[in-house]
């Protein structure tokens, strides 16, 4: 599972999501695997599978509504619906380090500011990648993002460096 993570910050998608299949085949409660095949299939615009992969272990108790989103209109239903699902109190802030991603590979780019502005206000572990996180790559030119950054004690050289590098 940490071999998926360092393949998908590294930018090696493909190889991030065998990675994370071995890890799950090996324990498929393996929560940090399902979430870097989840990472590297939305960065690969494969939104839908992105989904299906959410609602095979993490998400399952959600996977009829958002299953059904899919069937009908794709992964970007999907996802659309999920953001939805976990939209209420407290589960908005307690993943809004996972949904400012959701936001960022739909383009909603102020909707992912702002979830992962909730994250920062909270303090969120789950953050500790997000200045080199390719979801972001985007974003990190964006004044905003790097003032969320700085609050995070990161140094805005790394977050250039990140954005010189591609998203690496």
């Amino acid at each position: 599972a940490s071999l998926a993570q360092v393949l998908y910050v590294d930018a090696r998608y493909e190889e991030a999501i065998a990675a994370a299949n071995r890890a799950i085949g090996l324990d498929r409660k393996r929560n940090e695997a399902w979430e870097y095949r989840m990472r590297a299939q939305l960065v690969l615009g494969r939104l839908e599978e992105a989904v299906l992969t959410m609602l095979a272990e993490r998400y399952k108790q959600h996977a009829d509504v958002v299953g059904m989103a899919v069937a009908e209109g794709g992964g970007k239903a999907g996802l659309a619906k999920l953001l939805e699902l976990t939209g209420g109190w407290p589960e908005r802030s307690e993943i809004s380090w996972r949904r400012a991603a959701w936001f960022a590979a739909l383009h909603e780019d102020d909707a992912a500011l702002d979830a992962l502005d909730d994250a920062v206000a909270q303090r969120n572990i789950n953050l500790t990648f997000t200045a080199v996180d390719p979801l972001y790559a985007r974003l990190r030119s964006q004044p905003r993002f790097q003032a969320l950054m700085g609050e995070m004690g990161f140094e805005l050289p790394l977050v250039s460096n990140a954005a010189r590098l591609g998203g690496r």
